[in-house]
């Protein structure tokens, strides 16, 4: 297991871990939108490979 453990105790703890959930759910967004990206250009090229 390489996953660091992740305890919550009291409020500031609630919050913390409510602002990690949150932050990590961006940046998962934020992937997942640079992936579409690539896939729609990957999928639309105007050019031909021209690696000789």
């Amino acid at each position: 297991n390489n996953i660091k453990p992740f305890y919550v105790t009291g409020k500031k703890g609630e919050i913390y871990g409510e602002y990690f959930i949150r932050e990590f759910q961006n940046n998962t967004n934020i992937i997942m939108e640079v992936v579409k990206a690539i896939e729609c250009v990957n999928s639309n090229k105007n050019h031909t490979d021209s690696t000789a």
